[in-house]
Parts: C-alpha cells; sequence; structure tokens
C-alpha cells in the first residue's frame, strides 16, 4: 500500500498503478476478499507520484454540483429493456461513438471476471451495457484514456464515483474531450466473492455459465431478476431481492471496507453526470413508469449540460426536483453501515468456506418463504431495503 494510507480507505482505483513509471505497483495485497495495491520496495525509486494522484490521500478541489435532475427513458425500446434501468447510458455512449470518440466502461470477459475496456464500435456497446455488481479491474485504462484525449479523440469514462476520481487524479488536467459518468453507488463486494457464487451455481446446474445478467427484465423493472444461462440448457432466474449473492450485496455484508465510509459520496468525484433507478417512479412519477425502465439523471456540470442536449432527440426526459431522486437513493450522499452479520461473513471467507456465507448469512428463510406465498410484497421490499439499509 502507499505509505500512509491504511487498506480500509484505499477504493482501489488504480491511479497510482497506472502512474508509476517503474511500474512496480500491483493488486497482490489481498484483505477482507479485495485486492489491494502494494508496492514493490526493491523497484520502487520513492519517486512520490502515486502519493500525488491518490483521490483519497490528495483530493480533488472542491466541487459543487448544479444537481440539475431528470426523470428519463430512451426512446428506443429495445435498447431500454436491455439497460438496468431507463438506457440513458446507451444514448450517452452512441453520441460518443457516432463522433468517433471511444467509450470506457466496465464489462465481463469469458471467466465472468469485470474488467474495464475501452470500445469505439457501436456494435461491442453490449458489452458495457447492464449493472455489474463486482469490483472492476481498471487494469491500464487511465494510460489508454490519456492517450487518446492527447490526440484529440472524445472519450466517456463511466464507472463508480471513486474511479472517476481516480481517472481525474490520474489525468492532473481537465480535457476539453474528456466526459465522465458515474453511477449511484451502493457500494462494491469483490471479485473474489462473485467468483465463489459463479462456482456455487455451477455445482448446482452442473455446467458452465455462459451468460449472465444482473438486471433481467423479462418479469419488468421492479421485479428485476438475476438471470444466468448455463452450457447445458438450464436456466436460473431469481429476483434480485431473493439471489443470495445480491441480498449479501444489498444487506451490506460483503462490500468493500472504504464503501462503509465513502469519501466520494455527495458528488465528490466530480463527474459530468450522475445515472441511478428512478426508484420511487410508481409513486412520483406514475404516468412515466410503463414497468420497462426509468432512470435518474443528475447533470452536475456545464459539460454534462452539453452532453445531456446532444442527446434530447433519443430520449424522453422530465425535469425534476434533485430531492425526489435523493428521497428514494440515499445511497448519493449517505454510507451504509456494515451488515451485523460481516464479522461472521470475513471468519468464514478466511476458512474457504463461501457457501456457509451465501446459504447462511445471504439467505433469509422468513422471508424467502413468506415472498413465495405473495409475491407482489417484492416492490414494497425493495423499497424498504433501499431506505432503510
Amino acid at each position: 500500500m502507499i505509505n500512509k494510507l491504511k487498506y480500509e480507505r484505499c477504493t482501489i482505483c488504480q491511479a497510482c498503478i497506472n502512474i508509476c513509471p517503474k511500474e512496480c505497483i500491483k493488486l497482490d495485497f489481498v484483505k477482507e476478499e479485495f485486492n489491494y495495491p502494494i508496492i514493490n520496495k526493491i523497484k520502487c525509486i520513492d519517486c512520490g507520484a502515486c502519493y500525488k494522484v491518490c483521490p483519497v490521500l490528495n483530493p480533488l478541489d472542491s466541487f459543487n454540483s448544479l444537481k440539475v435532475s431528470y426523470a428519463g427513458m430512451n426512446k428506443n425500446e429495445e435498447e431500454r429493456i436491455k439497460s438496468s434501468s431507463g438506457g440513458i447510458f446507451t444514448s450517452l455512449a452512441k453520441i460518443i461513438l457516432e463522433g468517433n470518440g471511444a467509450v470506457c466502461g466496465a464489462a465481463f470477459d469469458n471467466e465472468f471476471k469485470v474488467n474495464h475496456i475501452i470500445i469505439e464500435d457501436e456494435n461491442e456497446l453490449g458489452k458495457l451495457r447492464g449493472s455489474k455488481y463486482v469490483q472492476s479491474n481498471i487494469n491500464n485504462i487511465f494510460k489508454e484514456i490519456k492517450v487518446k484525449l492527447v490526440n484529440g479523440s472524445k472519450v466517456l469514462f463511466s464507472g463508480c464515483p471513486c474511479q472517476v476520481a481516480g481517472l481525474k487524479k490520474f489525468l492532473g488536467k481537465d480535457y476539453k474531450n474528456l466526459y465522465t459518468l458515474d453511477f449511484i453507488c451502493h457500494g462494491i463486494p469483490s471479485q473474489n466473492i462473485f467468483n465463489n457464487y459463479i462456482k456455487l451455481i455451477e455445482k448446482k446446474y452442473k455446467s458452465c455459465v455462459t451468460e449472465f445478467s444482473f438486471r433481467d427484465k423479462t418479469k419488468g423493472w421492479h421485479m428485476s431478476s438475476i438471470k444466468v444461462k448455463f452450457k447445458n440448457g438450464n436456466e436460473y432466474t431469481k429476483p434480485i431481492i431473493e439471489d443470495m449473492y445480491m441480498r449479501g450485496f444489498l444487506l451490506n455484508v460483503y462490500l468493500k471496507p472504504s464503501c462503509y465510509n465513502c469519501e466520494f459520496r455527495n458528488f465528490k468525484s466530480g463527474s459530468d453526470i450522475t445515472l441511478g433507478d428512478f426508484w420511487g417512479a410508481e409513486v412520483e412519477e406514475k404516468e412515466f413508469d410503463d414497468d420497462k425502465g426509468l432512470s435518474a439523471i443528475i447533470i452536475n456540470t456545464k459539460k454534462g449540460i452539453d452532453l445531456k442536449n446532444k442527446i434530447e432527440s433519443k430520449v424522453f426526459l422530465k425535469k425534476i426536483n434533485y430531492n425526489t431522486i435523493l428521497k428514494y437513493n440515499k445511497a448519493i450522499e449517505t454510507s451504509f453501515e456494515p451488515s451485523p452479520k460481516r464479522d461472521r461473513f470475513l471468519k468464514l471467507a478466511n476458512l474457504g468456506d463461501y457457501q456457509k456465507i451465501f446459504i447462511r448469512l445471504c439467505r433469509e428463510k422468513k422471508i424467502y418463504k413468506f415472498i413465495k406465498l405473495n409475491r407482489k410484497i417484492l416492490r414494497k421490499i425493495k423499497s424498504l431495503i433501499i431506505k432503510y439499509y
């Protein structure tokens, strides 16, 4: 780790890895299921570059979001259905790609590991579309983005607030051709936890996973489900609040340590636009809620306004009060307390007993049975989880 930075505060944004002139920082320090950066002291020349770009130790300059807020949806229904919420990311990304720019975001690889990648072809946009509730690996993406920016290409970067802050610190200046997009972030589980979840369901279904979606809308946006396809033709589908992995995520059992006291909430990432689900749409925007997905859109900068203006013909937008979004998305400004089960989780993780983690800690049997009796209560439970957890 960088001197003076405890792992509990490190967001794993990887700005330090990208800036190191000797490439002596690797994700080789494992703590609480996450891989943290560690410095090879033999190769290190004590230049201090890693310290200077750390967005935790050296925060960005103070930033006041414009908080111009909208409820919105993509007019292309197919694109909206394939998206987690209202398909606004797709509209923004297409504008950049149509201008011969590049879009960077999180994608699954063939082993269902999540990495940030850069695309320049609209045909690859599906890789970036949809939520991935897993810590993504930035790799050397910040370096690649800088090269494109210096060469004059427009770039849209999409990531967690901490990743946006990390990119900005790495770049060290504001590029007019860079657009940044973050999302309303609950917190992030580790790749290792997700890997073991995949192993568990592959064992149960006796086949390898071939497709994975965190937010399938077959039963509607309000009933968003995990959907997994297997090589042998089997499928696993479960509403997100019933699925073991997602319950552990929503109940804050295994988030990244820094997420419990996130230093980049409340628009401290400096992003141009913040996106999320417009939860509460069935109450606040009934005429807009067709159960196919509605986005909460918060414009933070003038650059964000310019980007929004470019997609207006492609989307439906309704201007709303920022506090309406905040009412159902407390994570914008507030971190979540660790679950009372977290200590038990860490003990089981140290033992490598992931089956017990998912089955004993992440499955509430009483709630599960109640849901089976009356599935209409799902919407209410979801709103309560969002409100109180």
